[in-house]
């Protein structure tokens, strides 16, 4: 998901590589969409979800997951 940085890939280049480096992924249209894959596939105990590139995004997910730091 694309946050008009032109210095990053585009997610199906990330996935991509992922999968020619023997890493299962795919790509989502948002936040909501990519934690809500994650939750729907019921692990236990749930999956940790790393979060790379800017900080901008990183405050954009944990908003979107209802996780922000008190």
């Amino acid at each position: 998901m694309p946050f008009g940085q032109d210095k990053g890939l585009a997610p199906d280049a990330l996935v991509a590589i992922a999968r020619r480096i023997g890493i299962a992924a795919q790509s989502a249209a948002g936040i909501e969409e990519a934690l809500a894959m994650a939750c729907a596939l019921r692990l236990a105990p749930p999956p940790r979800v790393l979060i790379t590139g800017s900080l901008y995004l990183a405050g954009k997910v944990v908003t979107a997951n209802g996780t922000v730091p008190s």
